[in-house]
């Protein structure tokens, strides 16, 4: 992936997490403030771009689990 590309999606995928973490913290639901740092500090973290996108892509589906089993 180019560095530009990468630079986006690690944008991108931050943003979406201080979303997520910013719903989290107004609702009051641990399982969403949770993915939201988790996402926020990974794309910090990780240097290679289709790691954060896989991220991106995960830690959602994974919240998506978890609300559905009713944590």
């Amino acid at each position: 992936m180019d560095k530009g590309v990468e630079m986006f999606v690690s944008v991108m995928v931050g943003l979406v997490g201080s979303a997520i973490l910013l719903y989290g913290r107004r609702q009051s639901r641990f399982p969403h403030m949770a993915s939201g740092v988790l996402m926020i500090a990974l794309t910090v973290a990780l240097s290679n771009g289709w790691a954060v996108l896989g991220v991106g892509v995960g830690v959602p589906v994974l919240l998506a689990i978890a609300v559905k089993l009713g944590l």
